[in-house]
């Protein structure tokens, strides 16, 4: 799917990690937590999807992963791409961005937040194994169907240390001086890490993780 932004962004998406191993198929969601792609497009050379939370749920799961994520997107942005997308994945990972953003693809023509809210809910409500993502207690506007998990205390602890005091994403977050490498999706490589293996537990039970 090509995807073009207000910011003159063009890039197709999902970006996919395919996992040799892998017995699953999980699609993800969102905003740049749930993006690849465009990163893979622009950052040419210094790309690699192996500082990603995305990777290491894939290999932790043993799943591949569709991440169909558009960066700066909004909640309109989300209920558009499952819109125009079926969730034919053993599992779907939403991530819900925060709720005053506004739309990002050129060609959606969703405005209503809460219509965008009822899509999403609409798309997902009678799939099995969906969970959904929020940074925070406060951009939980609507109660979905399926179970939640917020990651705030991943994004405050381990945020990827070039983007602290840049970038609005990680605002209150702090450089933890254990954390050595930074990484995608705004954390460091560890936070990558740490919030893969809580998704994970959230997903899977403990036999189906390698």
């Amino acid at each position: 799917m090509l995807i073009r932004t207000t910011k003159s962004e063009i890039y197709e998406i999902p970006y996919r990690y395919e996992n040799e191993y892998g017995k699953k198929t999980i699609g993800v969601f969102g905003d740049s937590f749930a993006g690849l792609a465009k990163d893979a497009k622009y950052l040419y050379d210094t790309f690699t999807h192996e500082s990603s939370w995305i990777y290491y749920l894939g290999v932790l799961s043993n799943s591949s992963i569709d991440a169909w994520g558009v960066t700066g997107g909004s909640e309109n942005d989300l209920a558009f791409i499952l819109q125009k997308n079926e969730l034919n994945y053993d599992y779907s990972l939403l991530i819900h961005t925060n709720p005053l953003r506004d739309v990002r693809i050129t060609k959606n023509k969703i405005t209503d937040l809460y219509k965008a809210l009822a899509i999403i809910e609409g798309k997902t409500r009678d799939k099995k194994n969906v969970l959904h993502v929020f940074w925070n207690v406060e951009h939980e506007i609507y109660k979905f169907s399926h179970k939640k998990y917020f990651m705030d205390s991943i994004l405050k602890n381990h945020p990827n240390p070039v983007e602290v005091g840049v970038n609005v994403t990680t605002r209150n977050s702090t450089v933890n001086k254990n954390d050595q490498l930074g990484g995608s999706c705004h954390l460091s490589n560890r936070g990558n890490l740490l919030l893969a293996i809580e998704i994970n537990k959230h997903l899977f039970s403990n036999d189906e993780s390698i």
